[in-house]
């Protein structure tokens, strides 16, 4: 039991890498999700309207922008790569010192105390020791998937989540039984929350009085 205890006791640091290899994959696929997205509703608004980009000369543009979405992925994805190799380069060095410390313990029981130990009983709980640890290796592409789809679905868990500000099932508040009025708008600036550098409305004002239809083009 000493020797493996000794062995045990190096897991808690396997345990802390793989642990923040998790960490690392949830936080860097939520961002690149984020960049690809960016990416994918500049190619849908892009092909979308491809007649009005391709009249305006506009090819050299949108591809830009959609090339500054995908170098941002790339730059998160290489992030993603080296820090995701750090971690797994320290479970590596955490399972080999497992591996170093029994080989150096082992031989010191076998020749101190004799009676407890010999070289086949060293042998027999490395390997029972290592296969454990092997096994426990096995589980890291598991965490991996789980952990990309954890980073993948947060956006949607926040959706769903959310408490609207809206009550509908609430009776508060005063109901009238018709309404009539006028739509008015005045200065509306809008752009899109993924492309909050693009204005896509610029100060627009207009007045639309009742019963009168008005077409927006």
């Amino acid at each position: 039991w000493k020797l493996s205890l000794v062995f045990i006791a190096t897991s808690p640091l396997t345990i802390f890498a793989f642990n923040i290899t998790m960490r690392v994959i949830v936080k860097y696929t939520a961002k690149e999700i984020q960049s690809y997205s960016k990416a994918s509703a500049v190619a849908q608004e892009v092909l979308g309207s491809i007649r009005t980009v391709t009249a305006f000369g506009g090819q050299k543009k949108e591809e830009q922008r959609f090339s500054e979405n995908l170098l941002e992925a790339k730059q998160i994805g290489i992030k993603k790569g080296l820090y995701l190799g750090i971690c797994q380069a320290a479970a590596q060095a955490a399972i080999y010192l497992a591996f170093a410390i029994t080989f150096w313990y082992g031989p010191y029981l076998v020749r101190y105390e004799c009676k407890n130990y010999d070289a086949g009983s060293v042998i027999v709980i490395f390997v029972s020791c290592l296969q454990s640890t092997f096994s426990i290796s096995q589980i890291v592409p598991n965490i991996q998937a789980f952990a990309e789809a954890s980073g993948s679905g947060g956006f949607v868990f926040d959706i769903i989540s959310r408490i609207s500000k809206i009550d509908s099932f609430k009776n508060d508040g005063d109901i009238p039984s018709s309404i009539v009025g006028d739509i008015e708008l005045q200065n509306v600036r809008f752009t899109y929350p993924a492309r909050k550098d693009t204005p896509i409305l610029q100060g627009v004002s207009m007045k639309i009085p009742t019963g009168k239809t008005v077409a927006l083009v």
